[in-house]
């Protein structure tokens, strides 16, 4: 490894010549793999799409339900004893999990990006892009392309960045 002979010399980072930046005064330095936008965009939309049902599911109130046997879980033909209730109540629990997710990355981002993000996946009344883009003002490219960028800065700010897509790397 390549010691620090100049405060502004970084050691071996910088001798990658993939995907660099520069800062002025510095070597240019490789902190990530190039990132796959498209993928990551679709985890992303996957993932906030889902927003409204993960509501619908953390809200939902499971009652177990009485049998003709008088048993508060059904028997299956197989007679073990299925877990109807259980196995709500861990569903309502990971969506109130995945919710607090979401809304933690959310509030990471500026209010720009927030805004188009709530009116596109988490407003409670579904919004058509046709009256968004009105409703901004833009044009239909500007709005995808500014939705676009507020969808891969989620991707980076949900629980650091897992939802993020790189490329992989090929050695020949």
């Amino acid at each position: 490894m390549k010691t620090c002979v100049n405060k502004k010399h970084l050691p071996l980072l910088a001798d990658d010549p993939q995907n660099h930046f520069s800062i002025k005064g510095w070597r240019s330095v490789t902190i990530l793999p190039a990132i796959d936008k498209e993928k990551t965009k679709e985890r992303v939309v996957n993932l906030l799409s889902q927003y409204r049902t993960f509501v619908r599911l953390a809200d939902e109130e499971f009652e177990p339900k009485v049998t003709t046997t008088y048993s508060l879980s059904p028997r299956s033909i197989t007679n073990q004893v299925s877990k109807p209730v259980e196995d709500a109540v861990v569903l309502k629990v990971t969506a109130e999990q995945e919710l607090i997710k979401i809304n933690k990355a959310i509030n990471k981002l500026n209010a720009y990006d927030r805004q188009r993000i709530f009116d596109k996946y988490i407003s409670r009344n579904e919004i058509s892009d046709k009256v968004l883009i009105m409703n901004y003002s833009e044009s239909e490219s500007g709005f995808y392309k500014r939705l676009n960028i507020a969808l891969l800065k989620f991707a980076e700010a949900y629980e650091g960045g897992r939802l993020i897509a790189f490329f992989k790397i090929q050695f020949s």
